[in-house]
């Protein structure tokens, strides 16, 4: 077995590990953990699903690894079987429908669908941030805080990506077009300024548990989406769109980067697409023409060993996000750091199918070390600003106006503290007291993204708290 395959069933059988214990704990206080029980009964079936997988494919490889975890693969069996059969139930559903108050308010956060995504709409002049989360679609007006739009989609979807194509030329006139995707492999198209769906296009699945994570739309062939799925592939896509016609979409591509995907990202300086994945960061050249039988080599680009563990082989890449001028931003599971590195000078050859590229920073952000994965990274070069929550409910702000393409590589990378980190407000909402929601002061809140508008005027957070907050700059400052 490959380290890198090796590395890939590790992640995933310790995910199955910690899911077995959750469902376990879980299965002790059923009434009173219900819908918690469902939420954590389907992690298991994903994990368990992509553990089975590996030892599928990699019947001829089958080592003392794959071996070992049979235990975990009986147990979570079992539990499954068992907790399907107690959340079928009548007589537990029974009891969960009368349970007391206390009961209702320590549960009731666990009926909304959790926020996965939060963007503002790509105009200055803009007030809409779009949302996604459990199987809807919101549109909200950020100066009233009203909901303007809403989408349902299937029961059965959970969105977790989103994206919108700014001067998409929609029955020959530009709008801007939102598209978000999840469990499905579905991805669903909203035309905001005609307030409607224009349509929507499956992807065929190759196994149960790929679903759509993230979604890109090309900055210059407006028609060019990059679909990026669990498993590893990116769907390269060509979208036709109209209100007075029928829509339509053809792949016209697909790169499989063989690692779960985080987030992808497309750097219209060098034409290079790049995948943050749980083993690393990779890329592709996109010089030549995308057509079916557009084949590029992939590149691996090796960023700094963990400057708090330099031993440690966790190579995940939680975040990535390119800059003007060629400069990259990306983040690393546990290294407490964002890098800022630029693309210009990485020389690139093709004398082997996988070509591995030092990145050497030529700025390390500091920022705090946290266990939590996918706290994301956004930037707005235009107004020279990078944001990245914690798990404190904080919003790190870094001033990045002044970066500089210095030579490759940088004599020594440059510190760059940041200029604030906005905390978490004291919250003192009657309505929710009154309501017996959520406190969000009894629990620690997690910052998992923070996006920040065209004009640097304002904020939109998502918190693991299933809200959305939103900041905006005194006009006094």
């Amino acid at each position: 077995m490959t380290d890198q395959v090796a590395e890939q069933f590790d992640f995933w059988l310790n995910n199955l590990t910690s899911s077995i214990q959750e469902v376990s704990n879980l299965l002790i206080t059923l009434p009173i953990n219900r819908d918690t029980l469902k939420d954590a009964v389907s992690g298991l079936e994903i994990d368990l699903d992509k553990v089975q997988s590996y030892q599928t494919n990699n019947k001829k490889k089958t080592t003392y690894q794959f071996n070992t975890a049979l235990p975990n693969i009986a147990s979570a069996l079992r539990l499954q079987a068992k907790a399907q059969r107690l959340l079928g139930s009548n007589s537990e559903s029974k009891k969960s429908s009368n349970q007391t108050d206390s009961i209702t308010t320590n549960t009731i956060h666990r009926k909304i669908p959790e926020v996965w995504q939060a963007l503002f709409e790509p105009s200055r002049n803009s007030h809409i941030v779009a949302t996604c989360g459990g199987n809807k679609i919101c549109l909200i007006d950020f100066e009233t805080g009203d909901i303007e739009q809403r989408y349902s989609a299937d029961n059965r979807e959970i969105f977790y990506a989103l994206t919108w194509n700014h001067g998409f030329l929609l029955d020959n006139k530009k709008c801007n077009i939102l598209v978000a995707g999840g469990v499905l492999n579905t991805l669903y198209f909203i035309c905001p300024s005609k307030k409607k769906q224009i349509t929507y296009f499956s992807i065929p699945k190759k196994v149960k548990c790929e679903y759509i994570l993230s979604l890109l739309f090309h900055p210059k062939e407006k028609q060019i989406l990059f679909c990026a799925v669990l498993t590893g592939d990116i769907n390269i896509l060509k979208i036709h769109l109209s209100l007075e016609s029928v829509s339509s979409f053809e792949i016209e591509a697909k790169i499989d980067s063989h690692f779960e995907i985080t987030r992808i990202a497309l750097c219209n300086y060098s034409n290079m697409l790049f995948s943050a994945t749980v083993c690393g960061l990779y890329g592709w050249s996109l010089k030549s023409e995308i057509k079916k039988e557009w084949n590029s080599k992939m590149i691996e680009f090796c960023l700094p060993k963990n400057p708090n563990n330099p031993e440690s082989k966790n190579n995940i890449v939680d975040s990535i996000e390119v800059m003007k001028n060629g400069f990259i931003a990306s983040k690393c599971v546990l290294h407490g750091v964002i890098y800022i590195w630029h693309i210009r000078n990485v020389e690139i050859s093709n004398n082997s199918k996988l070509i591995t590229v030092n990145v050497i920073p030529n700025y390390i952000l500091n920022w705090c070390l946290t266990e939590n994965y996918y706290l994301e990274i956004n930037t707005n070069y235009d107004v020279g600003l990078l944001s990245c929550g914690d798990e404190k409910g904080s919003i790190w702000l870094y001033d990045i106006s002044c970066l500089k393409d210095t030579d490759y590589p940088p004599s020594e990378s440059k510190i760059i503290n940041p200029i604030q980190i906005i905390e978490w407000p004291i919250v003192n909402d009657v309505h929710l007291i009154k309501s017996r929601k959520l406190n969000l002061e009894d629990n620690d809140i997690i910052i998992t993204k923070a996006s920040i508008h065209k004009s640097g005027r304002h904020l939109v957070v998502i918190t693991n708290r299933n809200t959305v907050c939103l900041w905006s700059k005194d006009s006094a400052s």
